[in-house]
């Protein structure tokens, strides 16, 4: 069901948390749901009822769009599913040697799949040989929560081991770049258009902290900005500057170019709840909240 109110589209159908969203590239919206749903939708069309896709066994962590059309989803049941969207059908389902949730999601440039565990490994699948094992990364001690891959070919994990590892992806017994300061796990990471990392963490008996840091700069010494609650993503905007969307409420717009302590922009009250959110082509923002509904809003002009 979909409701539009104040310039606000709300989206409902899932039952429970929505725990992942991504912008696909037709303009539609995927969700993923502790249901054990995934959902796509089309917030241009607001009477359109979603495509609900189903096979997961257990709640849906993660979801993205790969390249073709096609979607991924990675969920508790330990599985990684790739979805034709045409016919609505997974087409394959990754798993692995070893049973563990699957908590992240990242495609590399080289098409492949960097899929974060509940073990702290990092699995990278290559979706046009399903069959074949993943390459192992074995960096972490704690569930991974958040990927994403740099411009020069690194990728970026972290989570619940309240470190940032950066690492090369062709080179799985490397030893990563770790960045250590976080005092609660990650739950979001954002490659900026300079080069630099943001991550951003939280936990229930805290304020949440981002932190930016130069890769450059050996030891690292991180720009770090305060938030309010856990800071569920952070988002690159079109102009460079870096929204953080906090559950506690706030969401908070920085210039991270002028290593300003303060937001550029403060939107109070806005994410009460969330627990996902994107970016849609068209430039509004996806929030995905606690009682099963995500709500497309503007963001405030700059």
């Amino acid at each position: 069901m979909i409701q539009a109110a104040a310039a606000v589209v709300t989206l409902t159908g899932h039952d429970g948390d929505v725990l992942g969203l991504a912008a696909l590239n037709d303009g539609r919206l995927a969700s993923a749901g502790r249901d054990g749903t995934v959902r796509v939708w089309s917030p241009g069309r607001p009477d359109e009822a979603p495509l609900v896709l189903t096979g997961h066994t257990g709640p849906v962590r993660a979801v993205t769009g790969l390249v073709g059309g096609r979607l991924v989803s990675a969920g508790d049941d330990g599985t990684v599913r790739l979805w034709d969207l045409t016919s609505g059908t997974a087409t394959s389902v990754l798993r692995g040697t070893e049973v563990a949730p699957r908590t992240a999601l990242e495609v590399l440039a080289d098409g492949k799949l960097a899929v974060g565990g509940g073990d702290g490994v990092v699995r990278v699948w290559d979706p046009a040989r399903p069959d074949a094992p993943p390459v192992e990364h074995r960096h972490h001690t704690g569930a991974v929560r958040a990927l994403v891959q740099l411009g020069d070919g690194r990728v970026a994990s972290a989570g619940d081991d309240r470190t940032v590892q950066v690492w090369d992806p062709g080179r799985p017994s490397a030893k990563p770049l770790v960045l250590k300061g976080h005092t609660a796990a990650l739950w979001a990471l954002a490659a900026l258009p300079d080069g630099r990392l943001a991550s951003g963490d939280g936990a229930a008996a805290g304020p949440g902290r981002i932190r930016v840091w130069d890769l450059k700069v050996t030891p690292a010494k991180p720009l770090v900005l305060n938030g309010t609650g856990i800071q569920r993503a952070l988002l690159v905007l079109g102009d460079g500057r870096l929204l953080s969307v906090d559950d506690a409420g706030p969401l908070r717009i920085w210039d991270v170019a002028t290593d300003a302590a303060t937001p550029d922009r403060t939107v109070a009250d806005q994410s009460v709840g969330t627990v996902s959110a994107a970016l849609l082509g068209d430039g509004r923002l996806a929030l995905g909240g606690t009682d099963g509904a995500i709500h497309v809003r503007a963001l405030p002009a700059a």
